[in-house]
């Protein structure tokens, strides 16, 4: 492009900026401007398939930024691309360099400011991930996932007012996240009956979405509830509600070739409900590192979620023989076993998980439920107590 005499050679394991002068749209025409310089890391601590994911990709923007030819979208698109690469690999301040530059020169396409807002979300900076989802709801009002992202962000900063047309126009799509959301924005307004409604339906529309009995027992508490409080309560988990959201599963599916984020990648599914392609990407992380326990465990639970109980069982069992310090490997041994009516299996594998971890709140709950089915109440009433202790 005009203004792009010099390119700059990225090599793998090298940290070299990449800069160049755009061409961005202004009034019908195009005036050049210079966009921010990507910082390229060093890539030897990847496998030589995903080195060689980032060097076609850093090559494709090379093409794109000497090709005077080139469109700004062309040039927009290769930008992008690369910063969804390293989106996908967690590389947070490269791919906010490139999706500022995308923006910048397509800025038209809602895509790069909503996935750049996500990328701010992880690094923490809650305002600059506001502004970036809001320039992108200016471009698609009617985003689910953008609308979603962007109540959640007013919400984590206590701006309810901002998150309330914002929750009402996602909960028109009648989707369980949007519910979800619903749900924390009346709690957080105190109104506790309207979000005991919006999380029961959200759990009637996503049943494997733990993450809602825990709001959901906080707002029951609230309201005098304390049995249904409890027993929500005693269900919390991390599994995230549905979403379909292109954009970021186009992020996620360029993860490949190693096992940590092959693992990254099988965990954002697992939260978001889908646990058939979880189980595909925990499956390949245990087959690139076979000796890494916790693929083993998480491996287990989608199984389990699956229907598939014995192979569950199978890969706790390979997890904790990798490394019998796992407390959660014998919680899930003991979830499993008092799941199938083997509630003395389950005392002792709760027992161990606490010989592990004292302070881990669900294995004393978990066990004080099985002690309570077999009829030692006095012992389950010391496990509740340190619940309440631990998570008061």
């Amino acid at each position: 492009m005009p203004g792009c005499r010099r390119r700059s050679r990225i090599a793998v394991g090298l940290l070299l900026p990449l800069a160049c002068v755009g061409l961005i749209r202004c009034g019908g025409g195009e005036r050049p401007a210079a966009l921010a310089e990507i910082p390229h890391p060093p890539l030897e601590r990847f496998q030589p398939a995903v080195q060689q994911q980032f060097q076609a990709a850093i090559a494709e923007l090379e093409r794109a930024t000497a090709n005077s030819r080139r469109s700004p979208d062309a040039l927009a698109a290769a930008q992008g691309s690369l910063g969804m690469l390293y989106h996908a690999y967690a590389i947070d301040d490269a791919a906010e360099a490139c999706y500022r530059n995308a923006e910048a020169l397509a800025p038209d396409e809602a895509r790069w400011p909503y996935l750049q807002g996500h990328v701010l979300t992880r690094a923490g900076r809650s305002d600059e991930a506001a502004a970036a989802f809001e320039r992108a709801l200016r471009l698609s009002p009617d985003d689910t996932p953008t609308l979603i992202a962007l109540a959640e962000s007013h919400i984590q900063a206590g701006k309810l007012d901002a998150a309330e047309p914002l929750t009402r126009k996602a909960s028109a799509s009648g989707g369980a996240r949007a519910l979800v959301l619903a749900g924390r924005l009346a709690a957080a307004r105190g109104a506790q009956a309207e979000a005991v409604t919006a999380f029961e339906n959200a759990l009637r529309l996503a049943p494997e979405a733990d993450e809602i009995h825990y709001p959901l027992g906080q707002a029951y508490r609230d309201l005098g509830k304390l049995d249904l409080a409890r027993e929500h309560l005693g269900r919390i988990g991390k599994r995230r509600a549905p979403l379909a959201d292109p954009s970021l599963e186009a992020v996620l599916s360029l993860a490949q070739g190693s096992a940590t984020h092959q693992k990254r990648r099988g965990t954002a599914y697992f939260q978001a409900g889908d646990y058939a392609k979880a189980l595909e990407d925990y499956r390949r992380a245990a087959e690139i590192d076979p000796q890494d326990a916790m693929t083993h465990l998480n491996l287990g639970s989608t199984l389990v979620l699956l229907g598939d109980l014995d192979a569950g069982r199978i890969e706790f069992e390979r997890g904790l023989a990798l490394d019998p310090g796992l407390a959660l490997g014998h919680f899930n041994l003991g979830t499993l076993a008092a799941r199938q009516g083997r509630d003395p299996e389950a005392l002792e594998h709760y027992r161990r998980a606490l010989a592990v971890d004292p302070r881990m709140a669900k294995a004393h709950f978990n066990l004080a439920n099985a002690l309570r089915r077999s009829g030692n109440n006095l012992a389950a009433s010391e496990h509740y107590h340190a619940v309440t202790e631990i998570e008061p």
